[in-house]
């Protein structure tokens, strides 16, 4: 499930429908927002913490898209970016609704020094992109089964 807080690529309006970040072009591409883990925050301690990336217009163009989550030492997510987790999605998966599910190294939750900034980077493998955006962000309760936004700004009688 996605949080509004833990959302760095795209947006997810309340009562709104959502919208992905562009990846059309060559790439790589940058989460447009990056999560600041130099205040008080807790992203999970003690719990699995993993990033989903839900396809909002299906890929088109390269062979595969690697999701990647990453810390760096600036918001921008530009400077001493290290790579925390990642996977390799073939293009034919990544349609409109596909959710991919990456696991945060576990060094991240133990006493480390990590980069302040939490964001992700997508690289096209095998060509650039014609088509393609993507919400991505922290999620909780991952099970393993497809899911996605549920409607909401509705009344309940």
């Amino acid at each position: 499930m996605f949080d509004h807080l833990g959302i760095v690529s795209g947006s997810l309006p309340i009562g709104g429908t959502p919208t992905g970040q562009s990846i059309i072009g060559a790439g790589p591409f940058i989460s447009t927002d990056a999560i600041d883990l130099g205040g008080a925050r807790d992203i999970g301690f003690g719990h699995e913490v993993s990033f989903g990336a839900q396809i909002i217009q299906a890929v088109t163009g390269p062979t595969a898209v690697r999701f990647e989550v990453v810390t760096a030492t600036d918001g921008a997510l530009t400077a001493g970016v290290v790579g925390r987790g990642a996977v390799d999605v073939p293009v034919a998966q990544l349609t409109a609704g596909a959710l991919v599910v990456v696991n945060v190294n576990p060094e991240m939750r133990a006493n480390v020094a990590v980069g302040r900034f939490l964001g992700m980077r997508y690289t096209l493998i095998g060509g650039a992109a014609s088509a393609g955006s993507v919400l991505a962000g922290i999620i909780r309760g991952y099970s393993g089964r497809r899911f996605s936004t549920l409607p909401s700004g509705f009344a309940v009688s």
